[in-house]
Parts: C-alpha cells; structure tokens; sequence
C-alpha cells in the first residue's frame, strides 16, 4: 500500500466519506483537506498544506509532573507546538497514521476508514467517518494523557447564523455545528449541519463549545489562527464544560469546536478511542440518499456507533480478499485505491440518481458517457444497482434521433450535453450499446435489458447514418470522440473498432428477444464493417487512425485502436478483425507506444518511432487508456507486458507524483506529472486488468466472484 512520510509532498489523502455523500481527506502531515461533504464538490474546502484550519488533533501527555502537549500534525500552524513526524499507511477506504515525538511518553497510532460493502450500497453512501485512536504506555510509569478534537463550523455560506451545541445521551457526547438560517434551499447547498461525537466510556470527556477562531477582522489565517481550546488543553490537558449555543450575528467570527478525552494510563496499557465525524447537508439539487434513513448528524453517529464492527468486517472483508488474492502487491494496492472516486466525486439522490463526475473541479460534467465506459467497471461489479440507475438514465435522456448524450449535465443531471465540441460524437451511442449488455452480463437483469433494447436500436440506426461513404463503419469529422482536442477524420480504428463490437453485442441482444429482423442487419453489418476495417485501416502493422495535421491527413500508431477487441473480449463476444493481425497490432503498439514514455503509453507514434506532437492528446499519457490496453494485453497472452505497463502506471501516481487519491486523466510522457483532470472517473478501469486475469485464471475468477456476490 502506498507508504509516506509526512516530508513527503503528497497532495492527497485517502478520502472518508460514503457515495455520494462528500468526503474528507486525511492527509499524510495530519491535517484534514478538500472536503466535500456539503454538496461543494468542485469547490472543496482546503488549505494548501496546513489543511483546512479548525480541524486538528491533539494530544497532553503527563507523567511525574513533566507535561508535553502538541497537535498531531507537523505543518507550522501559527506559533502551535506540533509533533516531529508523521508515517502513513493508505489502503482506501482505510487509513493508518502512526505520530512520532521524542518529547511524548505514548505510542499514537491513528485508524481510520469509511464503509465500502459491495451489493450494500445504503451502508456504503453513509455521511461520515471513523477514526480510531489507539494510545500505548510503554513506560514504567503512568501517564495521565488526554485526547483533543477540534472542529470548524463551515455550515451555511456565511458565517451568520451558525451556532454550536453539546449534547449527552446515555451513550455518546456529541459536538455538533449547525446554522438557523432559513433562505429558500435553492439559495444554498451548504446548509446542514456536522456532529463530531465521542462514546461515553472512553474516559472523562469535557468540552468547549465555541470560540472564535479568527485572530484579526477579515482573515483566517495560519499565522493568526485562534485555538482557546488548546490554550486551556495544553495546560491540564482539560476543557472548562462551556457551551452557550450563542448564534454569530456579526462578520469576522468563525466559530471553532472541541471535546476531549482525558484517562490514566498504566504501563503497558493500551487505550482506544473511538470518534466520529457525521455530516447531513440534504439541500442539494437531487436532494441524497441518506436524507431518506437520518434527520441529522447526530442519528447518523448514533447509527454508525451500533454497526461500526459489522460495518468494519464487511467493509475489511471485500478488502482483504483483494490483497490476499496472491496477484502482485503493486497491482493490489492499485486495485483497491483506484476505487476512491466512489468517495470523491459522486452523487446519490433522495430518489436513487446515481452519476459520477468526469472531473469535480475542471470538467464538473456529470456521468460522461465515453468515461464511464471505462471508469464503471467496478460500479457494475460492485454496486450494480447504481450502474444500471445510470444506464437508465442516459436511455432516459436519449434525442428523438437515437443520439446518446456525452453526459447528463454540468453540475446538473436534467439538461444533458452532446459533447463538448461542435460536432456529434462518433463514439458514445456504440459505447452506451456495450455498457448496456455488459451490465446485463454483471447482473442477469433481463427485465432491465427488455427495457432499454428500444434505446439500443435507436443507437444503432443513428450509429449507421454516421457512415457517409458506404464502407460499413462511422466517419469521424474531427474532435468528436473521446480525445476531444484531437481531430480524427473518416473511418478510424479507435471509433470503428468500438462501433464493430458493439455491433456484436447488439445482434446478441436482438437473437436474445427473437428480432429476426435486427439479428439479420447488425451481423450483415458486421461483416461488411470488419472487412473495410481490415482492408482499409490494417498496415500490416497496426491499425491507423486519420489524424488531421499541418501537412494534412497522416496515420498512427495509436493506443487505443483496439479498444473495441478489448470490450469484445470482456463481453465474451469473439474477434472483431482477424486474431492474427489483433496480436500483430498489440506487438507494436508495445514496440512503438509502450517505450516512449516510463509512466505509460503515449497516445500516438509515427510507424518511424516518432511521437506524434501535433496534439496535446497526441503526444501524452491516457493513464485509463494504458490501463484498457494493459487489459487487452492479457487478454491476447502479453500477461507479462500488460502487467508491467500497469505497474509503470500506478507507480507514477503512488509514487512520483504522489496523487493516489486525486489521479488526472492526462499525464506528461516526460515528467509523468498531471496535465489535465482532477479525481478523474476513467482510471478506476484499471479493474479491467482484473477481469481479464479472472478469465484466464481460475482462482481469481472465484476470488472476483467471491468480492463482488
């Protein structure tokens, strides 16, 4: 699992939070950052490396009169004592942070995770987060030590109005930040409120309220950040049990929060301490899924308390399976960190809408279609109720002419999009053909597949009227395809071997409902369009793309002239071109693509070993599409070639540009830094890989079938 250190520069954290529910980020210096969960999507809160002020950990420490007291970060935040090192463990959804300080008597060790329980998609969309202390004596004396935790009040979009409140029940104490404006919900998606909450039996448990956490007028800043609560902590490692509930009513005034737990530690004993962080912000555009089961914060602490062990092995089981499963270690920790846009960039709403944003911050495009078709992957495996919401509602927003949309809205899901360039594209109606019975597939949904078989002819008969010379396959007019500032011209191997497969799937689905009639069409198309995919786009080498440069049309080597085979191959569906020339073009796409670049494939090489840089797309890295064509690979018998372009991959984000949790969807092919895409949906097919290993290898194929029942 990736493994930092808090000098390192690592500019994400394993997200906490639930599907479509928002998400904080625990990062590797301790701090909390880019935090989502009151509807802020593409607008997370966050500070550069001290994280977002107001939220800290802290800890006291005292034995034979010596006291020690610091937070539980390492970056300078005002004149704050802070600890000397942090190491960190991500293995998303969990995180483990261990703090290091000569001057603290206790070993400190932080656990923290949110539920993933796939086919349990109520328990997997829960608003909220654990965290688990674990504090150990190894002195010889007893140490007196208490645990602080210090919240923000951010509810609302602005500060007037907000209050804070402590309450006790039988069971916990909980923290909780709220406002008492009441403007029509239109007006502001950040109204809700945040409960931080401690169990009654972790020891002595005080509080203080509020405080204004804003040094000067008009600035929160590292450099006069307040914390009342660590003056009074730091000194007995106690709070003073106030609490007014007073409402702000002036600017100037962020109101901070904290509780903390004191308790005896004798030597040798180990201590837990569990505390929650629970967040309820219904106010949304499709409103969310958890506003159906909770009324606060408070019940969904109170509930993630009574399931917190079920909801920990459940959680820990899938997890485990996977890291256990004998593939390599870099490839499983890949796996299972690649799922965290799940987290970081969905929606889930009160009425079951389920899209995932192609991008949250820079292309906040919601469920982008010839993304999808790589990123959901695990969403059909995993959460197939979602995958199949999703299709239905791409189906629902279908034109009257049979064309697909490119994505269901910006930041919206009822006013979707045909593209983001002038022209129709030319791959997404064959994509949302192979998306459709794929997840048929996954999930045996017969009646689902009835349903949306109209839309699936409708696709392909706007499909058909994309060929304008004849030759059985679509004609590109430029950027229209998923490289959007790329220009492709006529018949393409990229759009035509995605058009040929779905071609199959279709006349699959036709002989499945008795249509004679479309059985007949989509085969003769076929076979009419594999033959001037061979005749016209095969080289002898590879299959070309026509791509518009200053001298005109010219062809390449591109990584993605396959990636038709590749869903043919997932879906069962046989060969699209002959196999022989489909292993050739493989061969050299390795030769060619595969050795420009040590963070992938680079999208498009000349047949003389020069990279194509007429294009921004052109002469860089697709991570998603590395990963599609690594899955290929295995596929056609390169196990080993496919594995280690993977790796090459992954490697980049873990551990040159230290972005595991925040991936982008372009890459420098000389730096490997990101060029483009934030927490980007296409990556997460690197699942893919583990479908074509699962179909070679019978014990992967039971542990997949195992993970995902």
């Amino acid at each position: 699992m990736p493994k930092y250190t808090s000098r390192d520069n690592v500019n994400s954290g394993v997200p906490l939070g639930g599907i479509g529910a928002g998400k904080i980020e625990i990062m590797p210096n301790g701090s909390f950052n880019f935090i989502t969960f009151q509807n802020n999507w593409s607008e997370p809160l966050k500070n550069n490396k001290a994280g977002v002020l107001g939220f800290h950990f802290g800890i006291y420490a005292e034995s034979d009169g010596v006291k020690t007291a610091k937070l539980l970060q390492t970056h300078k935040i005002n004149s704050f004592p802070r600890v000397e090192r942090i190491e960190y463990e991500g293995s998303f959804p969990f995180a483990r942070l261990e703090y290091h300080d000569r001057k603290i008597p206790l070993n400190i060790e932080l656990s923290s995770f949110s539920s993933l329980i796939p086919r349990n998609t109520k328990d997997s969309s829960l608003p909220g987060a654990f965290f688990t202390f674990k504090l150990k004596n190894p002195t010889r004396k007893t140490i007196t030590a208490s645990l602080l935790i210090m919240g923000r009040n951010t509810v609302g979009d602005w500060g007037i109005g907000r209050f804070n409140t402590v309450t006790r029940d039988k069971d916990f104490t909980h923290l909780t930040f709220a406002s008492r404006r009441k403007e029509p919900i239109r007006n502001d998606f950040s109204l809700g409120d945040m409960t931080i909450s401690v169990g009654r039996n972790s020891g002595e448990i005080m509080y203080m309220g509020e405080w204004n956490l804003q040094g000067e007028c008009f600035r929160l800043k590292e450099n006069c950040l307040k914390l009342d609560a660590w003056e009074y902590f730091s000194k007995m490692g106690r709070l003073p049990n106030i609490s007014t509930g007073s409402v702000v009513e002036s600017e100037s005034r962020e109101l901070g929060g904290a509780l903390c737990v004191k308790f005896d530690l004798r030597p040798g004993q180990t201590k837990e301490i569990p505390v929650i962080y629970s967040w309820f912000f219904p106010v949304h555009t499709v409103g969310h899924a958890y506003a159906k089961w909770f009324r606060n914060s408070r019940e969904v602490a109170r509930y993630m308390f009574a399931h917190q062990k079920r909801l920990y092995i459940q959680t820990r089981a899938w997890h485990d399976k996977v890291l256990s499963s004998g593939l390599p270690n870099w490839f499983k920790d890949a796996l299972v960190n690649n799922l965290y846009p799940l987290f970081s960039g969905t929606w889930y709403g009160r009425k079951g809408e389920f899209a995932a944003y192609e991008a949250p911050m820079v292309c906040p495009l919601m469920g982008t279609l010839d993304v999808r078709f790589y990123g959901s992957i695990p969403l059909g495996l995993l959460f197939p109720d979602l995958e199949l919401t999703s299709m239905r509602q791409f189906a629902a927003a279908q034109r009257k002419d049979g064309y697909i949309p490119h994505d269901l809205g910006k930041k919206r899901i009822d006013l979707p999009s045909d593209g983001t360039t002038y022209y129709r594209w030319k791959d997404l109606c064959s994509k949302f053909v192979l998306l459709c019975y794929r997840d048929y597939l996954t999930t045996k949904d017969r009646r689902f597949l009835k349903k949306i078989y109209p839309n699936v002819k409708k696709a392909m008969e706007w499909q058909f009227a994309q060929d304008k010379n004849r030759d059985f396959l679509p004609d590109d007019e430029g950027q229209d395809q998923t490289f959007d500032m790329w220009n492709f011209y006529g018949a393409n191997s990229y759009t035509s071997s995605i058009f040929l497969a779905a071609l199959l799937a279709a006349e699959k689905m036709a002989r499945m409902f008795g249509d004679k009639k479309h059985e007949m069409i989509y085969r003769e198309w076929f076979k009419k369009g594999r033959k001037s995919f061979e005749e016209k786009l095969w080289n002898h080498r590879y299959f070309v793309n026509y791509i518009c440069s200053k001298k005109g049309l010219e062809n390449s080597c591109t990584i993605g002239q396959l990636n038709g085979q590749w869903y043919a191959h997932m879906l069962g569906l046989g060969y699209i071109a002959d196999k022989k020339k489909i292993r050739r073009a493989v061969k050299t796409i390795l030769k060619l693509n595969g050795t420009k670049s040590q963070y992938g494939l680079v999208n498009a090489v000349y047949s003389d070993g020069r990279v194509n840089t007429n294009s921004f797309h052109s002469k860089n890295v697709f991570p998603g599409m590395s990963y599609a064509f690594a899955s290929l690979c295995v596929f056609e018998g390169f196990k080993r070639e496919g594995l280690d372009l993977a790796r090459r991959v992954w490697e980049n984000f873990a551990y040159n540009i230290k972005a595991a949790w925040n991936q982008p969807d372009v890459v420098d092919r000389k730096t490997g830094r990101g060029l483009f895409g934030d927490y980007y949906m296409r990556n997460m097919d690197i699942w893919g890989i583990f479908l074509a290993l699962a179909k070679v290898d019978p014990g992967l194929k039971k542990t997949l079938k195992a993970i995902t029942k």
